[in-house]
C-alpha cells in the first residue's frame, strides 16, 4: 500500500510539473517586401510544376510577384533567432514560427525591420483532452441499395450528374486537392482500391505536423475523399471515382486556433504548385479556444482574414476551389465560417435527399452582403466509407460532405469541356453552375440559388462555344415587360429563329425578314434557354435567362 501511495504521488507530482511547463506558440510574422529574391516571375519552373504552368497558360493568367517564393535571406534570419519555422506563405509572403521561449525571441524578431508584423495565432496544444468535438453527425450503418452505385446514386442523380457519367466522363485527367485534417485508412480501405491501384493517389503532405503519415491522425479527411473516390460497385461509387487526388492535412486534431488557418494557406499553395484543378475543403474558422482571436462577423468580407484572401488567390490562378458553408446553422454563430466567405471560390450547404435545406447547415450572407454559400448538395446522411474500419460503408452528415459532393461533380464537368475542347476558367465554371441552380435567380442565405444541374450546366458551355460575346453583334436582346424584343442589325436579311432548351431540344422555329421581332416571354421555358439565330449570312447561339 505505502508503495502503490507513492507512485500515486509521483504521478500527480510529474503530472503538476508537466501542467506548470509553458506550451509552445504560434506566430504569423508578416514580411514587408520580397526584395533581392533567388527567384524570377521569368522562370517559373524552379517553383511550379509544368502542370500548374499548363494551367495558367491555358488560361491565360500571367506569373505575378505573389507566385514568387519568400525572401530565403529573411527566413533564415529568422531561423538564427532560434524561431522555428513551420510555414511559408508566399502568397501571403509571411512565415509562421513556432516559439518554445518567447521571452527570448520575441524581442530578436522585433529587431527586423523586414518584418512589418508579429500575431500571435495560438498555442501548439498537445493535451489529448483538447481535441475537438465532433461537429457532425453520427455514424449510421448504410442500408441497400438498388443501385450500381450503391448509396452514391441519389446525391449524384440530385445534381443530374448521371448523364456526365454515362458518357464516360467521371473525373479522369482532373487532379482534386482534397485539403482536411486526417485520412486514417485511406491507404487500406476497399473504398479507395481502384485509386490506390491505378495511381491516381498522386501524393500526400502533412501541413499539420510535418510528418510523412496523413493515414493516422483522423478519418475525416478520408470521409471526404470517399464521397468523391469510392469505386465499390453495389455499395458505393463517388462524384468523381476516376479522377486523380492530392491529399493534404493542414488541420491539427488539437484545439481550434488561427495558426491552422495559415496552415491552410500553405496547403492551398502547394495544391496550386503541383497543378490541381480543384481543391475541396470541409475545413472552417470562426470561433478559437482562445476567444480573445474569435473572428468577428465583421471579418467575413472576403479581405480581412488571411485564408480568404489566399482562397480568393487559388481562384485566381486558375482553381476551381470548393469551401464547406459550415454546420453552425443551428448555433448561436450561425454564420459560415472563414474562408467560405472568399470572393471567386464556390461555398457549399447542405441539403437532404429530398432537396430540403438541412437545417445545421451555416448562413449567409458574407458582412459585405454577398451571397453565400452559393449552391448546396447533399450533405444529410450522405453515404460515406467508414474509415474506422477497411471495408464498411456508413451515413454521415455535414456540409463537409455536401462540398466534395460538388467538387467532385465539378471535376466531371472538368474533364467534358476538356473533351469538346471549350475553354473554361473558375468564373465561368462558377457562374455557370449558379445559372444552372434550382432556384436561380432567386437565392435563400441558407441554400444560396440551390441545388446545382450539371446537365445544364454542361449544354450551357456547349452551346456557348461559339458564341458571340461582343455587344454590338448583328442582334441585340433586350427585355420590355413580358416581352423578350430582338433587334436585327441588317433589316433585309430573312432570319431563322429557333428556341431551345438547355438539352438541346427545339421548342420554337420562327421566321421572319423584319428588322425587329417580338416574342411572349410566356413561350420560353423558366431559367436558360438558348436562342439559334440562322441566316445565309451568320450564324450564331445565345444563351437569354428568363
Amino acid at each position: 500500500m505505502k508503495n502503490f501511495i507513492l507512485i500515486i504521488f509521483f504521478a500527480f507530482l510529474n503530472s503538476a510539473l508537466c501542467a506548470q511547463e509553458p506550451l509552445a506558440r504560434f506566430y504569423f510574422l508578416q514580411l514587408k517586401d520580397k526584395n533581392n529574391t533567388a527567384f524570377s516571375i521569368n522562370n517559373p519552373a524552379q517553383y511550379l510544376s509544368n502542370k500548374a504552368l499548363v494551367r495558367r497558360a491555358a488560361m491565360n493568367i500571367p506569373i505575378d510577384s505573389t507566385d514568387l517564393p519568400v525572401n530565403l535571406f529573411y527566413v533564415n534570419q529568422i531561423s538564427s533567432t532560434g524561431a522555428e519555422i513551420f510555414a511559408v506563405s508566399k502568397w501571403q509572403n509571411g512565415v509562421t514560427v513556432r516559439l518554445a521561449d518567447t521571452a527570448t525571441v520575441l524581442p530578436l524578431l522585433r529587431t527586423f525591420n523586414f518584418i512589418s508584423k508579429i500575431e500571435y495565432t495560438g498555442l501548439d496544444v498537445i493535451d489529448i483532452n483538447s481535441l475537438k468535438s465532433n461537429k457532425y453527425s453520427r455514424m449510421l450503418s448504410v442500408e441497400s441499395a438498388n443501385s450500381e452505385y450503391g448509396n452514391g446514386l441519389t446525391p449524384l442523380v440530385q445534381l443530374n450528374g448521371k448523364p456526365l457519367h454515362d458518357r464516360g466522363f467521371r473525373g479522369a485527367g482532373i487532379t482534386i486537392a482534397v485539403i482536411d485534417g486526417g485520412f486514417t485508412n485511406a491507404d487500406t480501405h476497399i473504398a479507395f482500391d481502384s485509386l490506390r491501384v491505378s495511381g491516381r493517389l498522386l501524393g500526400t503532405h502533412d501541413f499539420a505536423y510535418r510528418t510523412d503519415n496523413v493515414f493516422n491522425r483522423a478519418t475525416h479527411g478520408a470521409l471526404v475523399l470517399s464521397t468523391m473516390a469510392s469505386n465499390v460497385p453495389d455499395s458505393l461509387i463517388g462524384t468523381a471515382p476516376d479522377a486523380n487526388y492530392w491529399l493534404l492535412m493542414s488541420e491539427r486534431m488539437q484545439g481550434e486556433y488561427p495558426v491552422e488557418a495559415d496552415l491552410w494557406i500553405s496547403a492551398a499553395e502547394f495544391a496550386d504548385s503541383v497543378g490541381a484543378d480543384i481543391i475541396t475543403t470541409s475545413l472552417g474558422y470562426a470561433v478559437f479556444n482562445d476567444s480573445l482571436l474569435n473572428y468577428r462577423y465583421s471579418d467575413l468580407d472576403g479581405q480581412t482574414i488571411r485564408a480568404s484572401r489566399a482562397a480568393c488567390q487559388a481562384a485566381e490562378k486558375g482553381i476551381v476551389v470548393f469551401n464547406a458553408a459550415g454546420n453552425e446553422g443551428k448555433s448561436t454563430w450561425h454564420y459560415i465560417n472563414a474562408p467560405a466567405d472568399a470572393d471567386k471560390i464556390i461555398s457549399v450547404g447542405a441539403v437532404k435527399s429530398d432537396s430540403t435545406t438541412a437545417d445545421f447547415s451555416s448562413f449567409g450572407p458574407t458582412a459585405d452582403g454577398r451571397i453565400k454559400p452559393e449552391l448546396c448538395a447533399m450533405g444529410f446522411n450522405t453515404a460515406v466509407a467508414n474509415c474506422n474500419t477497411t471495408d464498411r460503408f456508413s451515413y454521415s452528415s455535414g456540409t463537409s460532405l455536401s462540398t466534395p459532393v460538388l467538387a467532385g461533380m465539378t471535376a466531371c464537368l472538368l474533364q467534358a469541356l476538356k473533351a469538346k475542347n471549350i475553354n473554361y476558367n473558375p468564373e465561368k465554371i462558377r457562374n455557370t453552375l449558379i445559372e444552372s441552380a434550382s432556384i436561380f435567380p432567386q437565392s435563400t442565405d441558407q441554400s444560396g440559388y440551390g441545388i446545382p444541374n450539371f446537365e445544364t450546366a454542361f449544354y450551357s458551355f456547349l452551346y456557348s462555344k461559339n458564341e458571340e460575346i461582343r455587344q454590338n453583334n448583328f442582334f441585340k436582346i433586350n427585355y420590355l415587360g413580358n416581352k423578350i424584343l430582338i433587334n436585327f442589325e441588317n433589316k433585309n436579311v430573312k432570319n431563322s429563329i429557333y428556341i431551345f432548351d438547355i438539352s438541346g431540344r427545339i421548342l420554337q422555329h420562327i421566321s421572319t425578314d423584319n428588322g425587329e421581332i417580338s416574342l411572349n416571354k410566356n413561350i420560353f421555358p423558366q431559367g436558360i434557354f438558348l436562342l439559334k439565330i440562322n441566316s445565309d449570312k451568320y450564324s450564331a447561339v445565345k444563351k437569354v435567362i428568363n
